[in-house]
């Protein structure tokens, strides 16, 4: 296996200056690929990743996750989640996987579990920050998310995450510095091929460095229409959405972090399937949400 070292090669446990994303400092990984992800802060948890050979590691179930493991089975293999003694994740591999690829997506569910065992709120989200704050973008699957953080990222805006939305004490943290297209919209942006990881073929834009945090300060939630249009959301609809876009699953959520997020403006921004006008979708995010 290479990409990722089977032994510590980043800085001990709890220092400071490791490889950092999602709010958690990251030890075991090389420095190439440390390169997608920042700096850890000081008060990151440290985790331990390490990648064995999956000759003789039992199969799991698809999805498992309690107060202690969990694990997910990958096109590649699996990975697994412990929290003590120490948090690790060990990924299980029958073959080749690249460590940018492990880098993102792979370790969203991870963070996305480490997260909930943090009591920090995760949302299948990106993020992009419009003044000193950051306003955070959902949408369902295929629903052009990715295509609109690419878009903020062509136009010098600085973007967060694009996939994976962790919160802690209000504030959005870093994810890798990646946003990954589909081949339908991959044309549009100056991005290079990644090949098949997981589920379905990459194109892959790389993200410049941004602050590790900011704080949170509205949400929009995109949908198809046939026009472009924005309309305030009710807290009864925020619920319902924050809800459905919980990365660990409908409903994995602490109810009072939910309730916090649901008390953040919530922006319904309702656009055309035309990547024509993308540019106009990102200059009404910031203007609706300044």
């Amino acid at each position: 296996m290479t990409g990722i070292d089977t032994g510590a090669t980043g800085p001990p446990a709890g220092a400071h200056g490791g490889a950092g994303a999602y709010g958690l400092e990251f030890n075991g990984l090389t420095r190439e690929t440390e390169a997608l992800i920042g700096t850890s802060s000081v008060d990151d948890p440290p985790v331990q990743v390490a990648v064995v050979d999956s000759s003789g590691v039992a199969e799991a179930t698809q999805v498992y996750i309690d107060a202690h493991r969990a694990h997910l089975l990958l096109a590649e293999g699996m990975v697994t989640i412990d929290r003590a003694p120490v948090l690790t994740v060990t990924f299980a591999l029958g073959r080749h996987l690249s460590g940018e690829a492990l880098v993102h997506p792979y370790l969203a569910f991870p963070a996305a579990v480490i997260s909930s065992w943090l009591g920090r709120p995760a949302l299948h989200a990106g993020a992009f920050v419009n003044g000193d704050s950051a306003v955070g973008v959902m949408a369902d699957k295929a629903g052009g998310k990715s295509s609109t953080m690419a878009c903020i990222a062509r136009g010098g805006g600085e973007v967060l995450t694009d996939d994976l939305l962790v919160l802690n004490t209000g504030c959005a943290l870093a994810g890798p510095r990646a946003v990954d297209l589909r081949e339908d919209v991959a044309a549009q942006f100056a991005c290079r091929h990644l090949g098949i990881v997981g589920a379905r073929e990459r194109w892959r834009i790389s993200l410049p460095g941004c602050r590790p945090r900011a704080r949170l300060r509205a949400i929009v939630a995109l949908a198809w229409s046939d026009r472009l249009m924005v309309e305030s959301l009710p807290v009864g609809e925020r619920v319902r959405r924050l809800i459905d876009a919980c990365a660990l699953g409908p409903g994995r959520i602490e109810p009072g972090g939910l309730m916090e997020l649901a008390t953040l403006p919530m922006w319904l921004v309702s656009r055309p399937r035309d990547l024509g006008c993308l540019d106009e979708v990102v200059e009404l995010m910031y203007s609706v949400t300044n």
